[in-house]
């Protein structure tokens, strides 16, 4: 993924700065533990897209539920209106 050429450059990095001191088994060993921090690092990444959908999704949730109490309280302000002007009508005969 994105952190391949990364991972390539930190194995090319660490077996050159270990040159001939380091046997295969430690050059195994840390590639295999380069491997898995890279998949740790891909399950985070993937991990927090998952929680910004989610977060977008609530976002739009809670605007479709303000236009619509806004939209309530325009209708309830009218029918406040309507009933005050019918109240008033009533009482002034």
């Amino acid at each position: 993924m994105t952190h391949r050429p990364a991972r390539i450059l930190l194995s090319a990095l660490l077996v050159t700065s270990l040159g001939g001191c380091a046997t295969t088994g430690r050059v195994d060993a840390l590639e295999k533990r380069l491997d898995e921090v890279s998949r740790k690092a891909d399950d985070a990444a993937s991990a927090a897209a998952n929680a910004q959908k989610t977060a977008n999704s609530a976002a739009s949730r809670a605007e479709a539920a303000e236009a619509q109490a806004k939209a309530a309280a325009q209708r309830a302000d009218d029918a406040a209106r309507t009933s005050e002007a019918i109240f008033k009508k009533r009482v002034s005969k």
